[in-house]
């Protein structure tokens, strides 16, 4: 996440002092954050996306595609192994848009076995309409 912050403070031009004034985050604090010598909380994220004119989801997903230039790709092993092998399932996939789509795949099958779950509760007993 640290990267992706230098980079769009970079960006936009502004020093940690002026990012300071604009999130009222100590200069200090944003310096253990930049530097990831401090986790970020999502109430910062949010401040800092908002005087970088970004949005937390936006600095996510380019922490994202750092971490994956650097570390492989999100099935874990190195990116030139996956683009060498043959007839790869990788093959014209963004990592990126794979994971945001599995994991609102994951949310659906989640809420659809909540409402499953629901569905099968017994209920209270009800007058039927037909007078049952």
């Amino acid at each position: 996440m640290a990267s992706a912050l230098r980079a769009r403070r970079a960006q936009v031009g502004l020093t940690y002092e002026e990012l300071a004034d604009k999130t009222g985050i100590p200069r200090i604090s944003l310096a253990r954050l930049f530097t990831e010598k401090r986790p970020i909380y999502i109430t910062q994220l949010a401040s800092i996306a908002e005087a970088l004119q970004s949005t937390p989801g936006e600095l996510t997903r380019e922490a994202e595609r750092e971490s994956m230039r650097r570390h492989g790709n999100p099935w874990g092993f190195p990116q030139e192994l996956a683009d060498s092998a043959p007839g790869s399932p990788l093959d014209g996939i963004d990592p990126i848009t794979y994971t945001e789509e599995a994991l609102a795949r994951a949310r659906l099958a989640a809420s659809q076995e909540e409402y499953g779950a629901a569905a099968n509760r017994p209920q209270p007993d009800r007058e039927r309409e037909d007078g049952a």
